[in-house]
């Protein structure tokens, strides 16, 4: 279900992620283009990263848009 286009200009976002983290969220929205019906001029670019530090020096500098992080669950039992 595409819409019109309101725009012809290309845009590029960058997804900072910790490939470590136990999520696949990243991996399956960039892998499957989940967001091309909703937004065709844009593309996403991953930037993997070992470290939250990286990721938020990054950030500071203007090199990646937003972070997918997840907390970690951890069991007492």
């Amino acid at each position: 279900m595409s819409q019109k286009l309101v725009s012809d200009e290309k845009l590029k976002i960058v997804i900072g992620f910790q490939p470590l983290t136990p999520t696949w969220v990243v991996t399956i929205v960039i892998g499957a283009k989940l967001w091309k019906p909703y937004l065709p001029n844009v593309e996403v670019e991953r930037f993997d990263s070992m470290s939250g530090m990286a990721l938020v020096n990054n950030m500071l500098a203007d090199k990646i848009d937003a972070v997918a992080m997840q907390r970690a669950h951890v069991s007492t039992e």
